[in-house]
């Protein structure tokens, strides 16, 4: 009898332990929030991802031709996202009706598209055609952009910015002229094809917006950042949101463009050049200087500009020389009438270890043998992350823990450094790495430059987009010109704002976007994913758990 009591009282103690775990810890997160919150409103906390010396200067709003485009397709039925999407949309309408000298037109699309309103101040009958838009059928980008382009080109005002804001909840499947589905590939080229007619024959700035889980986010994302406008994917309770904030940034003007590797130094991005992530670029403009660091994609965008002349510079990094522009300054820029500009891209190139020269010693004059071209050396890597795969999301992961075994993002970037005994860096690579679904981590094999280093002993550190920065274990023995295979390394994650620390900074933005008890603070996709840091689309008390058991430890550099 004793022994039955005490298996009770055991059971009643982690039941109440359990209770304790469910309801105080929430309650902790709630409070932290609202800490957050709090600090941020009493502005003692700059965001990192766009900072300022001094406070931004205030500007009027200009005058804008804006076409929605608002994806009616049959998935649109799912979820009741066709009046999440009408709802939303209506009131970014009331917002830009508050300056009489903007323009709407709406463009609504599934299989065919349609223009509803052409371009027009009669706020009231677009908000009247959009309520009573109806899903059915595939999903024709092309057919859209096609139709937004056209009104734009007809009843376009002169002088007038432009801007177009696409939103799609699935992947694209139809084109033009072509009555039956097509392949994703296909349609996304056709209706790229007609964004960038779109921009280049009147500088439309695209903004998308994914609203779902079947979007094609690089494709969204490629349309949004070679347009100057910007890519989201919002939860149905932040889709409000995401268009107010588009109303502030299309009244304004946007400089922007991305920043390459310029693996041979000839001036011009190739397409087997990868784009940068982790740059940080500078604005300046009288005593004021705005900061930002390129996304993902190697992109940045400054937005809400002021019309008046600017400055846009680079923060070179060590062993590295600007190639693109040839001016070490950076470019000079004036925005008048809020307009956008774009094309504004970074080339670097790694610069070369001055080596002495030997004293000459005369020689016979002879034939000379050329050289042969040296051959690259590949480096086949295997990272683990926190969170992610079998690295976890403890210390000791097992095939069970609550790591997410099917990361959204199946391949990432690796920025590759490597240095020689004396700790001089000599070479440097940036190559794509895909996820091993059997063997919980990202392999992939990443070329050197320059390819001029002998075979020898090395360090090698690896970091990706928002883990710590990490030196593979020990000195490793690098045969040139050939493949060698590097030992797994393990990266820690939480690093947010690219910055290769994991500070308060980054704890901040993770409470930001944080939305298991209520909506997001604030929250953009570009903030989302970068503390969603065990890659499974949520921000919530898994990425919370993780980043304080990463702060407590960060085995990084």
């Amino acid at each position: 009898m004793k022994k039955y009591i005490n298996k009770k009282k055991v059971i009643l103690l982690l039941l109440v332990i359990s209770a304790y775990v469910v309801v105080i810890t929430p309650l902790i997160i709630i409070n932290l929030q609202k800490q957050k919150e709090l600090r941020s409103s009493a502005n003692t906390t700059t965001p990192p991802t766009q900072t300022s010396t001094q406070a931004a200067a205030t500007c009027g709003n200009v005058p804008t031709d804006i076409e929605l485009i608002i994806d009616r397709s049959g998935s649109m039925k799912d979820s009741n996202k066709i009046n999440e999407a009408k709802v939303a949309a209506q009131k970014f309408v009331d917002v830009m009706a508050r300056d009489s000298r903007n323009r709407l037109g709406l463009v609504s699309f599934s299989t065919n598209s349609t223009t509803d309103v052409s371009l027009t101040d009669n706020f009231t009958l677009i908000k009247s055609k959009i309520d009573s838009l109806q899903a059915n059928g595939y999903t024709c980008t092309e057919c859209a952009v096609k139709n937004a382009n056209q009104d734009i080109a007809n009843n376009g005002r002169a002088g007038i910015k432009k801007a177009i804001i696409l939103l799609t909840d699935g992947k694209t499947n139809y084109i033009e002229g072509v009555n039956s589905e097509q392949p994703t590939s296909i349609a996304e080229q056709k209706a790229i094809d007609a964004v960038n007619n779109g921009f280049n024959a009147n500088k439309t700035n695209f903004f998308t917006i994914g609203f779902g889980n079947d979007v094609n986010k690089n494709f969204l994302e490629k349309i949004a950042t070679t347009t100057g406008g910007k890519y989201y994917f919002p939860a149905p309770s932040e889709l409000d949101g995401v268009y107010q904030e588009i109303s502030q940034i299309i009244a304004k003007g946007i400089i922007g463009g991305f920043v390459f590797n310029d693996a041979n130094g000839n001036g011009i991005f190739d397409s087997t050049e990868s784009k940068q992530s982790g740059w940080t670029l500078q604005l300046i403009t009288g005593a004021t200087t705005k900061s930002l660091e390129t996304d993902s994609t190697g992109a940045f965008s400054f937005v809400e500009l002021c019309d008046g002349n600017y400055t846009l510079k680079e923060v070179l990094q060590p062993g590295w020389k600007q190639t693109v522009p040839t001016d070490p300054n950076g470019y000079t820029l004036t925005i008048t009438n809020g307009n956008s500009t774009t094309d504004k891209n970074f080339g670097n190139a790694i610069a070369p270890t001055a080596t002495p020269s030997p004293s000459p010693t005369p020689k016979p004059t002879s034939t000379p043998t050329p050289n042969p071209t040296p051959k690259t050396t590949f480096l086949d890597v295997s990272v683990l992350l926190h969170g992610i795969g079998n690295s976890g999301d403890n210390t000791n992961p097992i095939g069970t823990s609550l790591s997410n075994k099917d990361p959204k993002h199946k391949t990432i970037q690796a920025n590759i450094e490597l240095y020689n005994t004396s700790n001089q860096l000599i070479g440097q690579g940036h190559e794509g790495l895909i996820y091993n679904t059997n063997q919980g981590n990202f392999q992939g094999a990443v070329g050197i430059y320059p390819n001029t280093f002998p075979t020898g002993k090395y360090y090698l550190k690896i970091k990706t987009d928002y883990h710590l920065k990490k030196q593979v274990s020990g000195i490793l023995s690098i045969t040139a010109g050939q493949s060698n295979i590097i030992p797994a390394i393990t990266l820690v994650t939480g690093d947010s704002d690219n910055n290769n620390q994991l500070n308060i900074l980054d704890y901040n933005r993770l409470l930001d976007c944080y939305s298991d008890l209520t909506k997001a603070a604030t929250c953009d996709a570009d903030k989302k994913n970068s503390t969603d840091f065990n890659d499974d689309s949520f921000v919530n008390q898994v990425d919370y758990n993780l980043f304080i058991r990463e702060i407590a430890t960060q085995p990084g550099e």
